[in-house]
């Protein structure tokens, strides 16, 4: 299991990590930023404004709440603006060219013109030249309270982008009117900051602009903590230390058995090293971190021993890789983890906890099984039912857990495939049917009576001949499918016939096991000899897609029963023999010490 074997630095991934050592990545008040000599120029390859009332409103909203609210020294913090200085000939002169974060400074400067606080800020379009002459004569736009008023006046500027600029000034007027406040431009100017993030290196401003909006390198938390450890301010010898180490740990995580296995579902991000750099963070401590989507980076900039910061990373990564490559930690956790009773970041306090204390390495093993019996010791196996509402989850930990404790100790060179698990919704599935749902669809009642048929079929031939069994058979060959009542009356027939007389307990653990929903829904109506066949005919079939859990599949396979002298019903003696190996593996655990 060990991830460090054969992994070889990507030499293309590091030579773009040494691009950003050029780059400049700094937090700049408003006040700052539209101070700058140079103008701001948007090339033709982006879109033109386009926030609606919403945005805008959005905007003065959450700066006008924070001005009332805010602490002393707390600041405002707004997305990323992404530029690259560059020489326009045109002019002859040099200016920002503005890659990612048009929508928020064309707003900002809106809002400052109408404050009349615009300063010697300017941004120029390419091609859309009267949008550049439009922003600079806002003035105009005073008298007027509609668009259609406006272009009456100035047919010439009806224009798209012009629309937007006027809805949003519009906007920006009236709220205003409605909300005065004092502080307002004071929290603006000095209070709300935004990151400036000027690249530095060969790359093309267009190529930049379709990796972030394209999705392929998001300019996220990740991206920006990666700027502040290769920029040029750190020491070349450590720059090129992390930017190697950097891309281990995100080639390592991008290894799904130990991303899936760390958590508690899918948590798709475009840079998996980010996970890492949240849990430093504690970017899910409280809502407040959560709501601020540059909460992680922040913590990372303003800290004042980045060095510490990035040695934690190292220590997080050498531990989830200590605990994948111990099958117990890495089946026990991995329980933990997926339950939602843990998670990483509680889980290495834990850890780490011990060895401040100088406790042996297993005894965390011995912690992780005590964590476990504390959260299942109340559950009463026998009684859980699939009716009652706050049983379900305990039904579902109960069969994850014998299926996780089966894999760890009957396959012991296997682990327990988490990545495919977290993939799927998970159901209980009914081992002997619950319950006859009526058939209406006329495609569904053939291929139920051809399907059935073919069962009843074998039942007879395999020397299991009975009355009921014949005249089941005999029923099936003459049914009319359009006649409704005798589809239900045939339907009850089968499901009686096939329960062996055994309708008790049919929400109990003892007729439950774990199936993903999709396959679940396609049991509908069956009873349990079609339902074994068709739960192996479809992992057949398909065996990268669907992931049937072992102890699932040994129900169907009649590996916990005595007797397995017939495969066609779910009997009493076999739901007894079942719930017994799940009592054997509940009590494993909850008798630990």
């Amino acid at each position: 299991m060990a991830l460090w074997e054969n992994r070889f630095v990507d030499e293309i991934n590091i030579k773009k990590i040494k691009n950003m050592e050029q780059n400049l990545l700094e937090p700049k008040t408003i006040k700052e930023l539209i101070t700058i000599k140079e103008s701001f120029y948007v090339d033709s390859y982006q879109r033109g404004y386009r926030w609606g009332i919403p945005e805008v409103e959005a905007l003065l909203k959450d700066i006008d709440t924070f001005s009332k609210n805010r602490s002393e020294n707390e600041i405002y913090w707004l997305q990323p603006i992404v530029v690259k200085k560059i020489f326009k000939k045109e002019t002859a002169q040099e200016v920002y060219e503005l890659i990612d974060g048009q929508q928020r400074l064309t707003t900002i400067f809106l809002i400052l013109s109408y404050l009349k606080n615009k300063l010697n800020i300017s941004i120029d379009y390419n091609t859309r030249t009267s949008s550049s002459a439009f922003l600079n004569r806002l003035n105009d736009i005073d008298p007027f309270n509609t668009w259609p008023e406006y272009i009456s006046k100035y047919p010439k500027d009806n224009k798209i982008d012009n629309f937007h600029f006027f809805q949003a000034i519009t906007t920006i007027k009236n709220w205003f009117e409605n909300n005065p406040n004092d502080k307002f431009i004071n929290c603006l100017l000095n209070s709300t900051q935004i990151i400036w993030y000027e690249v530095r290196d060969s790359s093309e401003p267009k190529d930049i602009f379709q990796r972030i909006n394209v999705g392929k390198i998001p300019l996220t938390n990740a991206e920006l903590i990666k700027a502040l450890y290769l920029n040029n301010k750190v020491n070349i010898q450590k720059r090129n230390e992390i930017a190697e180490k950097w891309d281990r740990i995100e080639y390592g995580l991008k290894d799904d058995k130990l991303w899936y296995f760390l958590n508690q579902n899918q948590n798709e991000m475009p840079n998996r090293i980010e996970f890492i750099f949240n849990l430093i963070s504690e970017k899910f401590k409280n809502d407040k971190n959560k709501e601020e989507k540059l909460h992680t980076f922040l913590f990372f900039n303003d800290s004042k021993n980045r060095e510490e910061n990035w040695k934690q990373v190292e220590i997080y990564y050498n531990t989830f890789l200590e605990w994948y490559e111990k099958p117990e930690l890495y089946h026990y956790i991995g329980f933990l983890i997926t339950t939602g009773f843990e998670n990483a970041k509680s889980l290495i306090k834990r850890y780490n906890k011990g060895i401040i204390l100088n406790d042996p390495k297993s005894t965390f093993l011995i912690e992780i099984k005590g964590i476990i019996k504390d959260n299942i010791k109340d559950y009463n196996i026998e009684d859980l039912s699939y009716d009652k509402k706050n049983d379900y989850h305990k039904l579902i930990n109960t069969l994850l857990l014998f299926n996780i404790h089966t894999t760890l100790k009957t396959t012991p060179d296997n682990y327990f495939p988490f990545e495919k698990y977290k993939r799927k919704h998970w159901s209980l599935e009914h081992i002997h049917a619950q319950q006859s749902k009526e058939l209406t669809d006329k495609d569904a009642v053939l291929g139920w009576i051809n399907e059935t048929s073919s069962i009843v079929n074998k039942f007879i031939s395999d020397k299991l001949k009975s009355v009921e069994a014949v005249s089941i058979l005999e029923e099936l060959n003459n049914i009319k499918v359009t006649t409704k009542p005798d589809i239900k009356n045939i339907q009850e027939r089968v499901f009686n016939f096939f329960s062996d007389n055994n309708n008790e307990h049919v929400h109990s653990i003892s007729n439950m096991a774990l199936l993903d929903r999709d396959i679940n829904s396609a049991l509908n109506n069956s009873i349990y000899p079609i339902k074994r066949v068709k739960i192996f005919d479809t992992e057949k079939t398909s065996p990268k897609d669907v992931f049937v859990p072992i102890c699932t599949k040994n129900v169907f396979l009649k590996y916990y029963s005595q007797d397995i002298s017939q495969m066609y019903f779910w009997s009493t003696a076999d739901k007894s023999e079942y719930l017994n190996e799940i009592q054997k593996c509940f009590n494993y655990y909850v008798t630990t010490n």
